[in-house]
């Protein structure tokens, strides 16, 4: 019995003597990190290392990678069932992150990629009728070739996140074509905060390391416990959202002031230059860029006013005047001219046909039947490019 408690007391004497040294290990890397950390908040690198600053890095906007999700339609999507409606919608992402179906092919003859935001999305659209897939499959009806479509819109995005997915995400493809539409979320962007680069937010262009241990801390539980993390967090915001009073907030002046023509002009030149860089870039990495007018159908009834995306002030950038063009007139246009200045192909979508709620379901947003339009007017625009393309190659070859 006696050999039995000096025993217990040895290893509680051993386990006790461990914990001292590991709080002492602790305490002095404290110490060690308190005495290296300069007190002017700046930091200290040597020779060609990177130093203990945190870093900075850019942003690609994207679809979380092999994920599944399902989007129950809005109540103005339920209003339009064109083409079909479905209680759920499903939206499901390949190891890359491109909405599927997309990769049909491992050897493609022929590779489109679509880049824009929820309009191009197609959330609310069954994923074989959303135009990037339904497109890529008629050109393969028409050509006899294989085609892959790839999608990598996401809602939110602008021209300036879609030139860091193509720099980022499909150059290193090397599609054949990159196929862009943007216009509303540019607006929105500029007139909201005055420029693309934005610091804070969704919509941000970079990001900056953090640091702090309350930060480390959520990364190593997310990394643990990545789907119970994930739960807790919906359950936590259902809960915020059922207790939170939420005091009224006067609505952002900003989209007022942009009817003054110098902003207005300021606006127009940050797109096109967006727009332009975007069509350099593919072009040097030898991608036919394809630029696409966006469709918005102006309501007239008072049901569609009050499912609308956008109103017309928002459009005006302020109370609408007379005579004058919405913002997404203008964008458009300047679209239409940045394609004809570069000489890239335009789908002038906006004007490909007339428009109407039942092909889209709140001014913008395509239903399954403006989604099979779409896809109609691309692939045939598609088809036009590549024979006008075999034709000059065909002149060409001696």
């Amino acid at each position: 019995m006696m050999e039995v408690q000096s025993g217990g007391s040895r290893l509680a004497s051993r386990r006790l003597l461990v914990a001292i040294w590991v709080m002492a290990a602790i305490v002095g890397i404290a110490l060690f990190e308190w005495d290296m950390t300069p007190a002017s908040g700046r930091h200290n690198a040597g020779g060609q290392g990177a130093g203990p600053g945190p870093a900075r890095y850019l942003v690609v906007r994207e679809w979380r990678r092999n994920t599944d999700y399902q989007f129950v339609p809005s109540a103005a999507r339920k209003r339009y069932p064109d083409g079909g409606l479905q209680e759920s919608y499903r939206l499901a992402t390949d190891k890359e992150g491109f909405i599927e179906p997309a990769r049909r092919h491992t050897q493609p003859d022929l590779s489109v990629v679509f880049l824009g935001g929820s309009t191009t999305e197609c959330m609310y659209v069954a994923p074989e009728n959303r135009f990037a897939h339904l497109a890529a499959t008629k050109l393969e009806q028409s050509l006899g070739l294989k085609v892959n479509g790839l999608n990598a819109a996401l809602s939110g995005n602008n021209s300036m996140h879609s030139l860091l997915l193509l720099l980022g995400k499909v150059v290193p493809l090397r599609p054949d074509f990159v196929v862009l539409m943007h216009g509303v979320n540019d607006i929105a962007a500029l007139t909201s905060n005055g420029t693309y680069w934005i610091e804070k937010g969704s919509l941000r262009l970079f990001e900056e390391e953090r640091l702090s241990a309350g930060d480390a801390g959520k990364v190593l539980v997310k990394a643990l416990i990545p789907y119970t993390t994930e739960q807790l967090q919906r359950g936590a915001k259902a809960a915020r959202g059922l207790f939170r009073v939420r005091p009224a907030q006067a609505q952002p002046s900003a989209p007022a002031s942009t009817g003054a023509p110098g902003r207005r002009a300021e606006m127009r030149r940050d797109f096109e230059s967006s727009l332009r860089s975007f069509v350099r870039v593919a072009t040097a990495w030898g991608i036919t860029p394809v630029l696409m007018t966006q469709v918005y159908v102006e309501p007239t009834a008072a049901t569609e006013r009050s499912d609308a995306f956008v109103d017309r002030e928002q459009l005006a950038g302020g109370a609408p005047q007379p005579g004058q063009p919405n913002l997404l007139d203008d964008f458009n246009a300047i679209t239409r001219e940045v394609a004809r200045t570069e000489a890239v192909p335009l789908i002038d979508l906006a004007r490909a046909r007339t428009w109407r709620f039942g092909d889209v379901y709140d001014g913008m947003h395509f239903t399954d039947a403006g989604s099979k339009q779409v896809a109609e007017i691309v692939a045939a625009a598609l088809e036009e490019q590549i024979a006008r393309q075999r034709k000059v190659g065909a002149a060409r070859t001696p």
